[in-house]
């Protein structure tokens, strides 16, 4: 090989996630992993940052690979079982990717992986000169005590067409870790009114006019009719759909974002729904 893999750090941070958001791309750090004991309206974290490095990245024209991953782990604020829930959720998340064939790997794994493909590619041709990143981060989209929605990147540059980048969202309900779905939200035969709105939304989005097909326009669904993603994130202010590249079409112009503001759609929302959220429902008015 032309170069050896380094390690660069593998730290421990605790972290406590006070009130009722808290951005993971802005964190508080404190060395030494020390845990401090939570409150009753706190949520900590604990996260490991992994820095790995092949070549020699110390010169700015050297070529060199990267790895830089985030990975948090839930330690308090519910129960053991949902905190395991959760993290073996996470942990899923933060481990897919890798080219063993074998299912999610776990970050360090990923890393040696990635490094060690740029190093035989660097033994193949020693001209090899393109840099290569990896980078795995997350954020939390909304954290209120019953509902924890989380977000995970996941940013490659190995030459070619550019940078990719895959974002993929988990909502979890916190008293049990389960993940929550749209049924857990919405009443029975919700879809018969949201995926219209969501079309009317994704046309104007592109300029797509009513009457065109989709196919024509350029994106995939299956049978030409709109559908919406499962991939989705529960933000303190609505609903979110997010489309990552090559899904419904290929280049930037696949990576597409429909929004929901709840007032839109708080009467799809069951009782159950909304006392999750926190969304009080408008009293009943009766005409005189």
């Amino acid at each position: 090989m032309s170069g050896k893999l380094q390690y660069l750090a593998v730290a421990g941070l605790a972290l406590v996630l006070t009130g009722g958001l808290f951005d993971g791309t802005a964190l508080s750090q404190k060395k030494g992993g020390s845990k401090k004991k939570a409150g009753p309206t706190e949520k900590m974290f604990e996260v490991q940052n992994i820095s790995q490095q092949a070549a020699d990245c110390g010169e700015p024209q050297a070529p060199c690979a990267t790895v830089n991953i985030r990975v948090p782990s839930l330690v308090s604020g519910t129960n053991e079982n949902a905190r395991d829930a959760i993290n073996g959720t996470i942990n899923r998340l933060l481990g897919a990717g890798g080219n063993s064939g074998k299912g999610p790997q776990t970050p360090e794994v990923l890393a040696y992986e990635f490094l060690s493909e740029y190093e035989r590619n660097r033994a193949e041709d020693p001209t090899y000169r393109t840099k290569w990143t990896m980078e795995k981060n997350f954020s939390i989209v909304r954290n209120d005590g019953k509902v924890l929605s989380m977000s995970f990147s996941d940013r490659r540059y190995t030459g070619g067409d550019g940078t990719t980048e895959v974002l993929t969202f988990a909502n979890f309900r916190l008293e049990d870790g389960s993940s929550l779905k749209l049924t857990d939200l919405f009443v029975e035969g919700y879809d018969l009114k949201l995926v219209p709105l969501g079309e009317q939304k994704f046309r104007t989005l592109k300029r797509i006019k009513p009457g065109k097909s989709f196919s024509e326009s350029g994106y995939t669904f299956d049978g030409d009719r709109f559908q919406l993603t499962d991939n989705f994130s529960i933000t303190p202010t609505g609903l979110r759909f997010h489309w990552n590249r090559n899904e419904i079409a290929s280049g930037p112009n696949g990576v597409t974002d429909i929004v929901f503001d709840w007032k839109s759609i708080t009467e799809l929302l069951k009782p159950e729904g909304m006392a999750l959220l926190g969304i009080v429902p408008k009293p009943m008015t009766t005409k005189p």
